[in-house]
């Protein structure tokens, strides 16, 4: 993932970043979504710890604010989709 980031210019204020967890249907079909509470931040953990290291911040600074969401991918996608918007201060609460 840090390659992805590589290159890109950091932001130095406040931002948020939003995590979507993509995953495929099972074999039946059938999409099933992880608990959000716990499973969906658990799942992207390490890509929150990405993100934090190319922002040079620690990820509970709290001039990140993280969300999460998840949606059905194609049969075999796995992926992670990250949007990193700059916000103003003011704006931040």
């Amino acid at each position: 993932m840090a390659w992805a980031l590589m290159g890109k210019p950091r932001p130095a204020g406040p931002v948020r970043v939003l995590m979507v967890r993509i995953s495929p249907p099972s074999a039946t079909g059938l999409w099933q979504p992880l608990d959000e509470h716990d499973n969906l931040r658990g799942s992207l953990k390490a890509p929150v710890d990405q993100v934090a290291a190319w922002l040079g911040r620690d990820d509970a600074d709290p001039s990140i604010a993280w969300s999460y969401a998840q949606r059905r991918g194609a049969k075999g996608e796995w992926a992670v989709e990250i949007q990193i918007e700059e916000v103003s201060a003011c704006a931040q609460s």
